[in-house]
């Protein structure tokens, strides 16, 4: 090999040896990080032997305690309700989470508990028979009880709507859903159990009592006589009530026309007093409208027939056709042919009133007329100027011009939770049993209901099974109303339209801008209890409200070792040292190869070096021969 070879030949060795070295250099580094790597792994495995978890008292098997591992669903369940106590998960404004259901549910029901519980398939009605069953029995006392349960309302809230004896005298009526259109307010899908409202039969005082023997009854009296024969007194009406002034008063007072004795058209109005007065008189009888009424409609509004001249254009129905019917007469010319109308409409003077409305009765003025006579004893002569005696069993009821019980609307008048609960109750039971049809499709209150109550449709405490879980249900109404609530959904819409309620939630993929559900992510909701971001609240029978509680407070809640977070641990430890090690191994295999390499290339290197030191050696000598 020539010397300019051998030179190049040497370089390249000193190159790769180089190179050897630097490679061998940087496995070495590698190795070290290897073993820093090692002790780290270490460290996060001792660490994760230290973590800890939360768990729930849910029950005993015997004397051993069971606990489980703390989730959202497990706290606030019925069975930590049944088996421990109620609790409630709040955020830091103290709003309630709930399930999208129960979310739902109350916002559907527009504030209304019955409908609330409706909505989750159960009711608080716990009667078993409807008005329309034909066990009399059970129905008699079903409305017994539904007696007592507004007497109990309305001694809760100091009303004093009926005496201890009474008949039913209760009515309910649905209403359309919220929102309902007049174009669809016949769809029976608007229409909701728990929507509605009872009435009880109004009244206006009670019978005045009569005695033994006919007669009828004041606070004061003396006997009269030990024999003699009486005529028994009999309930004959009412006088009409009269106003200050002395004018007889009437209801529903609507125009009214008259023809005086002069031929003359009374034009008269109601006023604020409730009776009529004469404002003015038209001598044109034959150019003037005729007002006749028919009737009443089922709410005790007047019905009018209006005779007017065949080329009166005038609208006298006042745009309310139901009540005005306009009749246009054919011949006006002749009075004779309009007189045939006059006999309908009353007779006015410059002092009368009008007398075609519903009188205004005085019901503290009844009038009796003589019945039948018998031979009694001990005859009571009563100072009638002394207090009358009533009758409680014998209610004075009011009714329209069509002869139909009038019902007023019993609305909630209470400021308590006691009457609120009992309220609801009493709504609860009377709908139960009232809302439903007869099999001619008619019902009690002569309205056919849209939407019929099911008995067999609801869980109510009829089956005393149900009784902790409305229980649940009412405690968890009652925070809703008062601390209000949140709920996670993954419908994006429903958050769109109700921020306040809805938090959009995709399980599982907890981006920054969309949180994890703690509903259904228990990682989530242990961290959020332990951050303070969710917090807890517990049902005390005893105070009979929700008290606040903590993690590290709650007797119930226990921290543990966490045996998922060890496992992990575990494996992931496993794991690593596992790949550390096989790393560690190839490291060690390509320091290996690389030593003897390097060996290689420096006896290589030696060999080209000496050859390469005799050809200079051979060349000087050659140069000085």
């Amino acid at each position: 090999m020539g010397m300019a070879a051998s030179q190049a030949r040497l370089l390249s060795i000193t190159a790769r040896l180089t190179n050897n070295e630097n490679t061998g250099q940087a496995v070495s580094y590698s190795k070290q990080r290897l073993a820093d790597q090692t002790q780290q792994i270490t460290n996060e495995y001792n660490e994760a032997l230290d973590a800890t978890k939360l768990t729930v008292l849910t029950g005993f098997n015997g004397a051993v305690a069971n606990y489980e591992d703390i989730s959202y669903n497990l706290m606030t369940g019925m069975r930590m309700a049944e088996n421990n106590k109620q609790y409630v998960v709040t955020d830091t404004k103290g709003r309630i989470l709930v399930t999208e259901q129960l979310a739902d549910a109350y916002t559907k029901s527009r504030g209304n508990y019955n409908q609330f519980l409706a909505n989750l398939g159960y009711s608080q009605a716990d009667i078993t028979v409807q008005v329309t069953s034909n066990d009399e029995n059970k129905k008699a006392a079903t409305e017994q009880q539904i007696h007592e349960a507004w007497d109990k309302y309305f001694a809760s809230v100091g009303i004093n709507k009926f005496m201890p004896e009474h008949d039913f005298g209760f009515s309910f009526s649905e209403t359309a859903a919220y929102g309902t259109t007049r174009e669809d307010v016949d769809n029976s899908d608007n229409y909701n159990i728990g929507d509605g409202y009872v009435g009880y039969k109004r009244t206006a005082g009670y019978e005045q009592a009569i005695d033994e023997n006919g007669q009828l009854m004041y606070s004061e009296y003396e006997i009269e006589a030990e024999e003699t024969t009486v005529n028994v007194q009999v309930l004959d009406g009412y006088e009409q009530a009269k106003d200050a002034e002395g004018h007889l008063k009437y209801e529903n007072l609507k125009r009214a026309f008259g023809s005086s004795t002069s031929k003359e058209i009374a034009y008269v109005a109601a006023v604020d007093a409730g009776h009529a007065v004469l404002l003015t008189t038209y001598p044109n009888i034959d150019k003037k409208p005729c007002y006749v009424l028919e009737g009443y409609d089922s709410y005790g509004m007047p019905k009018y027939n209006v005779y007017v001249d065949k080329n009166d254009t005038n609208d006298y129905s006042n745009g309310d056709s139901s009540h005005y019917n306009v009749i246009k007469l054919s011949e006006t010319t002749d009075a004779a042919e309009y007189n045939k109308y006059l006999k309908y409409v009353p007779q006015f003077t410059s002092t009368s009133v009008a007398d075609i409305s519903k009188p205004i009765l005085d019901y503290s003025k009844p009038i009796y007329k003589a019945g039948e006579e018998k031979t009694v004893k001990n005859v009571k002569k009563y100072n009638t100027e002394s207090e009358p005696i009533y009758d409680y069993s014998k209610p004075i009821y009011v009714k329209d011009g069509s002869g139909n019980q009038i019902y007023d609307p019993i609305n909630y008048e209470g400021t308590t939770q006691e009457s609120r609960d009992l309220f609801d109750y009493a709504m609860a039971i009377t709908e139960a049993y009232l809302r439903v049809n007869n099999e001619d499709g008619t019902s009690e209150n002569g309205v056919p209901f849209k939407q019929q109550y099911d008995l067999d449709a609801f869980k109510s405490p009829a089956n005393l099974d149900n009784n902790n879980t409305i229980k649940y249900y009412r405690n968890l109404y009652d925070q809703m109303q008062t601390c209000g609530y949140f709920t996670y959904t993954d419908t994006p819409v429903k958050s769109v339209n109700d921020k306040e309620h809805y938090k959009y939630s995709e399980e599982g993929k907890g981006t920054n801008k969309v949180a994890k559900n703690p509903l259904k992510d228990n990682y989530t909701f242990e961290a959020a209890l332990r951050d303070g971001s969710l917090r807890l609240k517990y049902y005390s029978s005893t105070d009979k409200a929700f008290k606040s509680t903590t993690i590290s407070e709650d007797n119930c809640i226990q921290e543990v070792p966490d045996e998922r977070a060890i496992a992990k641990a575990e494996s992931k430890y496993t794991q690593d040292m596992a790949d550390l090690e096989s790393k560690d191994k190839r490291f060690d295999l390509e320091l290996k190869k690389l030593d003897t390499e390097h060996n290689a290339l420096e006896t290589e290197y030696e060999s080209v070096k000496s050859a390469l030191t005799k050809n200079i050696e051979r060349s000087f000598k050659a140069f000085q021969g």
